[in-house]
């Protein structure tokens, strides 16, 4: 597949893993921000969110058909490319294309695709996290276990 978009899962992963300290915010008597504490405990921490942070789908154009996650002989086949950027909604946020051939006049067969495809992907990792994850059940990270495979496009 495209780098591109492994990056991009890769750091939807990074960030949905990630968690910061609980912290408040201390006014002081004039009503102006004076200082801050920080929480040390772990079961305070507070996930990121990442509800609308996008993940890239890159699809080609190899004749008259669409392809998703390429092989390197199919990249070099491919007349056109288009890398999407879309959230667990459908929202596009950027789309770049690549090579040198045109991409099909009709692009709501590819937008549709790419849209289905981040849904699909942000959902198994979604769904993942919400089964599988020691960090978001307690406070202890296993990292004597093997990694899990996702499978996200396989």
């Amino acid at each position: 597949g495209d780098a591109l978009d492994a990056c991009s899962i890769a750091t939807y992963v990074a960030l949905k893993c990630t968690k910061y300290p609980k912290f408040d915010v201390l006014i002081g008597e004039s009503g102006k921000f004076e200082d801050f504490e920080i929480s040390g405990e772990f079961s305070e921490s507070l996930q990121l969110s990442v509800d609308e942070l996008p993940v890239i789908i890159t699809i080609h154009k190899i004749g008259d058909s669409l392809c998703l996650d390429c092989t390197a002989n199919e990249i070099q086949c491919s007349d056109a490319s288009l890398s999407i950027a879309v959230d667990r909604n459908g929202d596009i946020y950027h789309i770049c294309k690549g090579l040198t051939g045109a991409m099909t006049t009709d692009l709501t067969p590819v937008l549709s695709l790419a849209m289905s495809t981040a849904s699909d992907i942000i959902n198994k990792i979604d769904n993942f996290f919400s089964i599988n994850n020691p960090i978001f059940h307690n406070d202890n990270i296993y990292l004597d276990e093997p990694p899990i495979r996702l499978g996200l496009l396989a």
